[in-house]
């Protein structure tokens, strides 16, 4: 629902943490798959692989995020 109502139309996002890379400026892209009827999907690109590099986050790591009100930063805690 968050990609669906909250981001839509939307083509970046600032990620705010406590962590390394706080301020970073992620791309979103958006891809319709191949279903009928075709169902979007969103992406956090660019910032985002940034930000996890600079924090060592790996598989199987807990993250905890929440977006803002309006909805341009995106909070995300490594828990």
């Amino acid at each position: 629902r968050t990609t669906k109502y909250v981001l839509r139309g939307m083509n970046s996002i600032v990620l705010r943490t406590r962590h390394n890379m706080d301020g970073t400026i992620c791309t979103i892209k958006t891809y319709a798959n191949k279903e009928k009827p075709p169902k979007e999907q969103m992406y956090l690109t660019d910032g985002w692989y940034k930000l996890t590099k600079a924090n060592d986050i790996r598989k199987g790591d807990k993250l905890q995020f929440q977006v803002s009100d309006p909805p341009d930063v995106l909070v995300v805690d490594i828990v």
